[in-house]
Order: structure tokens, then sequence, then C-alpha cells
């Protein structure tokens, strides 16, 4: 005799052996989507943080002055105020052209704050006005204290792996209009330094570690004079 068709007690099975392949299936897409989302957002993680590192390089190539090594400054932001050292912040003095072709100069410092044990974040920081540089003076001494905005800029940057060094100009030369003279052998941690470059190594963690070098030279400090 043929049987024709399926048994309740067969439809039962079929139906169970489709649903446990469909729920299968449907686990390992919602995987595929939170590995390429978790995919995404790292590399818009990534991207940001080589923005950030970009904008670091640009700031300092404009850099008319960059803080020596080991000056505290004092910055007020969002209603309260804080202290940066340039052992492990970017001080800088960018010029801003004047109708009249002179120069004043906004203050912009990059400087890191902790946000958990063995992690920091990296703030941006404008100031609010921009300064006069009086010939012959030198801003270390002059200036430190500014009003102004932060902006966080970069995340999970692990402190161990973290580092800030400078460059000193060929035998600390100066000739320009403003920081005239000669003053020789002078190191990073000189008050009276002229800086001309800096090296931030950064190691930004997320789900796997990524190091960054960011290496400035200033186009309108390096002021070299060769004997």
């Amino acid at each position: 005799m043929i049987r024709k068709g399926l048994s309740l007690t067969e439809l039962l099975i079929s139906s169970a052996v489709i649903t446990v392949m469909l729920l299968a299936f449907a686990d390992y897409s919602a995987g595929l989507f939170q590995v390429s989302s978790d995919h995404a957002k790292l590399l818009e993680n990534i991207d940001q943080t080589r923005l950030s590192s970009g904008q670091i390089t640009s700031e300092v190539s404009r850099a008319a002055y960059i803080y020596p090594k080991g000056i505290d400054i004092s910055l007020y932001a969002d209603h309260r105020t804080l202290t940066i050292n340039t052992s492990n912040a970017i001080a800088l003095l960018i010029p801003v052209k004047q109708q009249d072709g002179s120069n004043r100069y906004r203050f912009t410092a990059f400087y890191f704050q902790n946000a958990q044990e063995g992690k920091a974040n990296l703030y941006e920081f404008h100031s609010s006005y921009d300064y006069d540089w009086t010939e012959n003076t030198l801003p270390a001494s002059q200036f430190a204290m500014y009003n102004g905005s932060s902006s966080l800029i970069m995340s999970d940057i692990v402190t161990e792996y973290t580092s800030l060094s400078y460059t000193v100009n060929y035998d600390n030369g100066v000739s320009d209009t403003v920081l005239k003279g000669l003053i020789s052998d002078r190191t990073e941690t000189s008050s009276d330094a002229l800086i001309n470059g800096v090296l931030l190594n950064i190691t930004v963690r997320k789900k796997n570690d990524y190091t960054y070098n960011i290496k400035g030279v200033s186009e309108n400090v390096p002021r070299y004079i060769y004997s």
C-alpha cells in the first residue's frame, strides 16, 4: 500500500528541524553583524585617532614658539582651573596674522588627564584670546595662565607606553624679528631653550594596541644659524 503525504509526527519533526536550523542561522547572522559592527567602530576609533595625530602635527608645524620641557601652565576652561606641565603636555603659540600685517599669538596645548588606572585621555586646549609677544622676551617666563576651552580628542591611551620628547634648535640659534640673540648650550629642559620639534609616542588600547609616533617640526621656529 502506497502512503501519501506526511503524518502529523513527521510534520512536527520536520518543523522542529527547520526551526533549529533557522535559529542557528539567525545566531550566526547576528554574530556576523556584531563582528561587523565592532570592526566598524574599531576602524572609526582608529581613524579618529589618526585625525587627532594629524591635528597635533599640523599645529606644531605652524607654531612660532614651543614651550620647553618642565614648564607649569595654568589653564582655565569649563569653569575650572587645572595646571599642566610640559613634561607631559605640548604647549604652543600659533601666529595669527592681523590686518596691519603684524602677528598676535593664539595659545594651544595638548595635555593628558587620567581616565582610569593605567589609562588617560588626551585633550586639546585653545585660548579664547590672542596675545602679544614682546620682542626679545621668552613666553615661557612671560605667559603662565590662559583662559579658553578644551575638547577631548583621544581616549584609551596607555600611560605606561606614552612618552614626550623635544628637539632643540641647532646651537639654539635665534635670528628673527621677535626673539633676538644667540643662546647656546641649552637642553629641552632649559627654560630659555628654543624648541623646534616634538616627538610624542602614544599607545591606544581598543580591542588591540595601536602605537602612534607623532613627530612635529615647526616651520616657523627652526631659525638655524650655521657657522
